[in-house]
């Protein structure tokens, strides 16, 4: 019997398809009222990025109006000039925005959240084939927001442990899949936010040569207790234009 690992991963264009590609080229639009209040408000709009899919690791092209591009590793961030030159480089960036504890950011802070979480939403599910995390199916959740289009859904759900070797949003989050495979809705509480609760909404499945991702994300508050959200605040919104496989 097919288990919702090989069904989400096949669903999301197999293993086969993604084992042969070594980076990502995408396009987006960045919004939501998360930027304003860490004090980076200008980072919104048009972003051009390079994701690598095996190595954490991503370069923005462009970057926001105070830096022509930047660069993501979980040990280092940099920002570059319009020119390619260096500007600003950070190490232990993870440190520095927990150590913080709270806004306003700098545009290292940013690039490094952003880096991550980019590298993390378009390597899974496939990171969930690695040795070193940890996948629990969990009970079905009845999913009755307006992302169910005023119809309930029943999506199944995986609980997955990550590995400190992973930069992410916090150690154990939680992915839901509707009928078909497709990645619906992921559950955090990032640590670099205080461990704010959150649910990341996953919509517009589009295939990019063979790989399919979804092209509208929205993360919007969650009710730690009852698991359930609201349509507003939009804290961020993502919305993918255009992915090259190379």
């Amino acid at each position: 019997m097919t288990t919702l690992i090989e069904q989400i991963v096949e669903a999301a264009g197999g293993e086969a398809e993604w084992a042969g590609i070594a980076e990502l080229g995408v396009e987006f639009e960045l919004g939501g009222a998360i930027w304003a209040q860490l004090g980076q408000a200008d980072v919104v709009g048009h972003i051009s990025a390079t994701v690598s899919a095996h190595e954490q690791r991503v370069a923005y092209r462009s970057f926001g109006e105070a830096a022509a591009g930047a660069e993501y590793t979980p040990s280092e961030v940099l920002l570059r000039y319009k020119d390619g030159t260096p500007d600003e480089r950070r190490t232990k960036p993870r440190s520095a925005i927990v150590g913080r504890g709270g806004p306003p950011w700098d545009r290292l802070d940013t690039a490094y959240f952003a880096g991550y979480a980019l590298w993390n939403y378009l390597n899974v599910p496939f990171l969930f084939l690695r040795p070193d995390v940890g996948v629990v199916e969990v009970e079905p959740w009845t999913e009755t927001s307006s992302h169910t289009l005023g119809r309930p859904e029943e999506w199944r759900r995986l609980e997955v442990t990550f590995p400190e070797a992973i930069a992410t949003h916090n150690r154990t989050q939680v992915f839901y899949y509707d009928a078909d495979g497709r990645q619906r809705r992921h559950d955090y509480a990032a640590d670099v936010f205080g461990g704010a609760p959150t649910a990341h909404y996953s919509e517009r499945h589009r295939e990019f040569g063979g790989l399919v991702l979804p092209t509208r994300r929205r993360v919007v508050p969650r009710d730690a207790r009852t698991g359930n959200t609201e349509d507003t605040p939009v804290l961020v919104s993502l919305d993918l234009i255009a992915v090259e496989l190379r």
